[in-house]
C-alpha cells in the first residue's frame, strides 16, 4: 500500500507537471505569434525606407539623363543627401530569447516547429548581418565620404518621411538654426555637365540603389517566412487548445 500510495502521488506530480508545461509551452507560443507579427512590421517598415532610399536614387539618375540638371541643385542635394542615411535592422524576439536562454525550447513538443524556429531566428541573425555589412561598407564608408569629398551638403529635403527619429532631429534642427536657414551653393552644381564628377555621382547613385535592392530582397523573403512560421505557431496553439 505504501509503495502504492508514492506511485499515486508521482502519478499526480507528474500529471501537475505535464499540465504546467502545457500551458508553458502555449504561453511561449501565444508570445512567438505576436513577437513575429511585430517582427513582420518592423521588416515592412524597414522596406519602406529602403524603397525611398531606392526611388531618391532612381530621380537622381533620372535627373542627371536630361539636359540642364547642374541646375538643380537644391533637389539633387536633397536626394543625395538623403541617401546618406541609412536604417540599422534589428529583429528581437524576447520568447526566442527566453527559450533558448533557459532551455525551454524543449518544452515545444513539435520536434517540427522547433527546427523551424532554429533555422528562422539563425536566418534572421545571418540578415541582420548582411544588412550591418552592406551599411558599413557601402554608405557609411563609401557613399558619405564620397559626399564629404565632393563638398555636398547634407541636408536631407525628406527627414519627416524617413523615421520618425531622424524626423525628431529634423525638427529640433529647424528649431536652432531657424526654418529659412539658407544652405551654401555647392561647387559640384557649377560644374559643367561634361565634369567627371557627375559620372562618379551616378556611380554613387548606382550603388546606393543596389544595397537597398540588396536589403529589399532580404526582408520581402523574411517577411514570407515570418508569415509561414506564425501560421504553423497558431496551428500548433489550435491544436493545444483541444
Amino acid at each position: 500500500m505504501i509503495v502504492a500510495g508514492i506511485l499515486v502521488a508521482l502519478s499526480i506530480d507528474d500529471w501537475v507537471q505535464e499540465r504546467e508545461n502545457r500551458r508553458t509551452e502555449q504561453d511561449y507560443l501565444q508570445i512567438l505569434s505576436r513577437d513575429l507579427q511585430q517582427v513582420t512590421e518592423q521588416l515592412r517598415s524597414y522596406i519602406d525606407f529602403e524603397v525611398s532610399m531606392a526611388r531618391s536614387g532612381a530621380t537622381v539618375l533620372k535627373t542627371l539623363s536630361g539636359d540642364g540638371y547642374e541646375q538643380q541643385g537644391e533637389a539633387l542635394r536633397g536626394h543625395l543627401s538623403s541617401m546618406g542615411t541609412r536604417r540599422t535592422l534589428r529583429l528581437a524576439s524576447a520568447a526566442y530569447t527566453d527559450l533558448t536562454s533557459t532551455g525551454n525550447l524543449q518544452l515545444i513538443r513539435s520536434r517540427n516547429l522547433r527546427d523551424r524556429l532554429l533555422r528562422y531566428f539563425a536566418e534572421v541573425a545571418w540578415v541582420e548581418r548582411v544588412i550591418e555589412k552592406n551599411n558599413t561598407a557601402f554608405i557609411d564608408n563609401l557613399y558619405y565620404e564620397f559626399l564629404i569629398e565632393a563638398k555636398i551638403t547634407w541636408a536631407p529635403a525628406n527627414w519627416q518621411s524617413l523615421d520618425s527619429s531622424i524626423g525628431e532631429a529634423d525638427r529640433l534642427f529647424f528649431e536652432m538654426v531657424g526654418p529659412n536657414i539658407v544652405y551654401p551653393v555647392d561647387s559640384i552644381m557649377a560644374l559643367p555637365p561634361e565634369s567627371k564628377l557627375w559620372d562618379d555621382i551616378r556611380r554613387m547613385c548606382i550603388l546606393r540603389v543596389r544595397v537597398s535592392a540588396v536589403g529589399q530582397s532580404l526582408a520581402n523573403q523574411l517577411v514570407d517566412e515570418s508569415k509561414q512560421l506564425k501560421v504553423a505557431i497558431d496551428q500548433e496553439l489550435d491544436v493545444l487548445s483541444r
